[in-house]
């Protein structure tokens, strides 16, 4: 991937890991866990359950598929317990996306900020304990 030897995309990448790991260590051990399978796309979410399985991927709320995209951001049915991440990203002038809502900001208090909400959007849905 470094094309041009100059250490530009190691600096990056290592400058990453620090963020990430910082935002791992705001967390309990099983908080960590939670998001490491959000990120990694290993949640058990609906679609994850039909592939692994042999469950229903729909969501119950609202028959759609039932991805980690649409848990975060599309569910009709969480709306309402979102308001917190909308406003974070509103007030951020940043277009909402899974990619972001998974710590994919560039500063260190930023990430750990939007973790936090996502662990907290996702007790209030009590679906913490599902994923």
């Amino acid at each position: 991937m470094n094309r041009d030897f100059t250490g530009n995309l190691f600096v990056t990448m290592k400058k990453q890991r620090n963020i990430e790991t910082k935002v791992y260590k705001e967390l309990t051990r099983y908080e960590a866990k939670k998001l490491f399978q959000l990120q990694s796309h290993h949640a058990g979410v609906g679609c994850y359950k039909a592939k692994f399985l042999g469950q229903s991927g729909e969501c119950l709320k609202c028959d759609a598929s039932e991805t980690i995209e649409h848990l975060m951001i599309m569910c009709c049915e969480s709306e309402k317990e979102r308001h917190e991440i909308t406003k974070f990203f509103t007030q951020k002038k940043v277009q909402q996306s899974l990619y972001m809502l998974l710590g994919g900001f560039d500063s260190e208090e930023e990430n750990c900020m939007i973790v936090s909400l996502v662990i907290q959007f996702l007790t209030r849905i009590a679906r913490l304990k599902d994923i």
